[in-house]
């Protein structure tokens, strides 16, 4: 498991479900809404992934949660779950592939 195959992955599914720009937003959306409450942002660990409270909740992060996630479900089984990669790095990786 290494990032080589994790960028395989992520472009065998881009190119087969066109989701690239998806991927774009949500990593965005995972950097750009997220506070410590000191205003230095930063991402809060893929904290978009629990729709019943905070970001996942959000009005500008709507089809996020649902799309975005569903399409990497199978990748975020084979290798977050897996301890290969974090979520928000896939989000990250996913973004820029």
């Amino acid at each position: 498991m290494s990032v080589a195959d994790i960028t395989a992955d992520l472009k065998a599914l881009i190119e087969e479900k066109q989701c690239g720009p998806i991927f774009i937003r949500l990593s965005w959306h995972d950097a750009g809404v997220y506070s410590t409450g000191k205003l230095t942002g930063g991402c809060p660990n893929a904290a978009m992934r629990f729709t019943d409270a905070g970001e996942g909740t959000f009005g500008a992060n709507a089809g996020l949660p649902t799309v975005a996630l569903t399409l990497l479900q199978p990748i975020t089984d084979k290798y977050a779950t897996a301890g290969a990669i974090s979520n928000a790095d896939l989000w990250v990786l996913a973004a820029n592939v």
